[in-house]
C-alpha cells in the first residue's frame, strides 16, 4: 500500500493476530496453529473506501505463502453513502454467505444471508459501519466501509 497520509487504515487479520500496535500504514501478523488466514486492510478517505485481502497458508517449513492478492473488492455496497436500503453484492460466489452490519463498537447490528443482500437501514442512526461478508463456516470473505447519511 502506499504511504498516502490523507488515507486512513484499519487491519484484521483471521487465522492469525495482529502484534503489538499498528501503525497507519503497515502492521505486523504472527500466525500460531493455523495455517491458512488473511490480512486485510480497509483503505478510506472522507468520501469511499476499499478493502484489500491477502489469504496467506504457512507450510510446513514455517513459510508463508501468498495464495491470491486482489486489488478489486470482494463485497460491492451501494449507494454509499446510503440513507435508506443497501444493497450488497459478492464478486465471490459462496455458499452460506452472511453479511454483518457492524457499528463502531463492534456490536451486530443487522444480518443478512445470501448471495446477495439489501438491508433496510431507515432504523439506523447515522454514522459509520462496516458490512462484513463471511463463508458458512464464519470465515471473513471481505469488509467494506459504509456511511448512513440521512
Amino acid at each position: 500500500l502506499r504511504n498516502r497520509p490523507e488515507l486512513s487504515y484499519k487491519w484484521t487479520a483471521t487465522g492469525g493476530y495482529l502484534l503489538g500496535p499498528t501503525t497507519n500504514h503497515f502492521c505486523d501478523v504472527i500466525w500460531g496453529y493455523d495455517k491458512a488466514g488473511s490480512v486485510c486492510c480497509i483503505v478510506s478517505d472522507s468520501t469511499c473506501s476499499d478493502t484489500l485481502c491477502v489469504q496467506t497458508t504457512i507450510t510446513e517449513k514455517n513459510t508463508v505463502s501468498v495464495d491470491d492478492i486482489t486489488d478489486a473488492p470482494s463485497l460491492v455496497v451501494r449507494p454509499n453513502p446510503v440513507s435508506d436500503v443497501l444493497q450488497i453484492d459478492s464478486r465471490a460466489d459462496i455458499v452460506g454467505s452472511t453479511y454483518d452490519l457492524i457499528d463502531v463498537t463492534g456490536r451486530r447490528v443487522l444480518q443478512a444471508q445470501g448471495p446477495s443482500a439489501q438491508l433496510s437501514l431507515v432504523s439506523i442512526a447515522e454514522g459509520v459501519y462496516h458490512v462484513v461478508h463471511r463463508d458458512a463456516a464464519g470465515t471473513m470473505i471481505g469488509m467494506q466501509r459504509v456511511v448512513v447519511r440521512r
